[in-house]
């Protein structure tokens, strides 16, 4: 038996091959949102190392304007409140070095999760976060790239396809089919003397009648999941104008503050010396070179995570074109 004509069969027939490449679409997508987490466990460990980094470079300070104190003490200069003040400000920076250890140990761990790597290996970050201006495209130019490059959009257009493809299976389920039959075998009443070849052939039409309204039921929730799909597919087409939009806004915003960042941890170095050269002159007291050191804490601290915002903001904006997989972090 051979059918011959079977439209709900052709419509899901083709359904079945739409479904194929959106699976293989489901696949890669999963990929790339695989890379973008890897990244950005990349650079939230940077980050927390880079933490580290700036709080062993605030305790060596700590410990320099201590030195400082005490020299300035034994001349005479200084007074013992001088002393304990920069002796209160060193044991402070020895406990925010304890809690970025504690931070990086954490990102440490939780990368390591995310790349499926044993929790106790060892690892040694081969590249620098970026802090260079980004080249950011136009904002249209983007914005079609991202609708021409997106695995979303393209896997939603083709589960709206897809959901039509069952509908109109589903409508087609009303119309008459065609098989062609044919047989081919022996009668007799023996098998090696009397018997005789027999065929039978003929085309059959299938006709449905009456079906309870399965039919019918059918079509309707088809007809439902095609309208939802069309839905999500245009919501989706201003998600994806929303999504490269805020992203060049927030690159905009993160590399200013960068920018920024710098030039504070600038003014804050020349004005902790400053104030040191006052506090050596017997000028002032420690007060405003312990006032420029916190400024100084505060401004490197605020580049390392200004900088590491600004990767995710250049991460988020490749996610957002769909390029996932083209992100470097330099």
């Amino acid at each position: 038996v051979q059918s011959v004509f079977d439209l709900a069969s052709i419509w899901r027939y083709r359904g079945g091959g739409l479904g194929v490449s959106l699976a293989e679409d489901q696949d890669r997508l999963v990929r790339q949102q695989v890379i973008a987490s890897v990244a950005l466990g990349y650079i939230q460990l940077s980050e927390a190392e880079q933490g580290v980094q700036t709080a062993q470079a605030n305790l060596q300070l700590a410990r320099l304007l201590l030195e400082l104190a005490v020299s300035q003490r034994d001349k005479g200069i200084a007074t013992g409140v001088d002393t304990a003040r920069a002796q209160t400000r060193l044991a402070s920076q020895e406990v925010q070095l304890s809690q970025a250890r504690t931070l990086r140990d954490t990102a440490r761990i939780n990368f390591l999760r995310i790349v499926g790597a044993p929790l106790s290996a060892d690892l040694e970050l081969s590249e620098e976060l970026s802090s260079d201006p980004a080249r950011a495209p136009e904002p249209e130019a983007a914005i079609e790239q991202a609708k021409a490059d997106r695995l979303e959009l393209r896997i939603a257009e083709r589960q709206a396809r897809l959901a039509g493809m069952l509908r109109k299976a589903a409508s087609a389920d009303r119309l008459p089919s065609v098989s062609f039959f044919a047989d081919y075998g022996s009668s007799g009443t023996k098998i090696d003397e009397n018997s005789l070849p027999t065929r039978a052939v003929g085309v059959r039409v299938d006709i449905p009648v009456f079906d309870g309204g399965r039919t019918n039921g059918e079509v309707a929730v088809s007809a439902s999941r095609e309208r939802q799909a069309q839905r999500r597919l245009s919501d989706l087409r201003f998600e994806i104008e929303r999504d490269v939009r805020v992203s060049l806004a927030n690159l905009q915003t993160r590399e200013s503050q960068v920018a920024a960042a710098r030039q504070t941890v600038a003014l804050a170095e020349r004005e902790l010396q400053l104030s040191q050269d006052r506090f050596s002159n017997g000028v002032a007291d420690n007060i405003e070179v312990v006032n420029a050191q916190t400024s100084l804490e505060n401004a490197r601290q605020s580049l390392v995570s200004s900088t590491a915002q600004f990767n995710v903001a250049r991460l988020n904006l490749a996610v957002a074109l769909g390029h996932a997989e083209s992100f470097r972090f330099r």
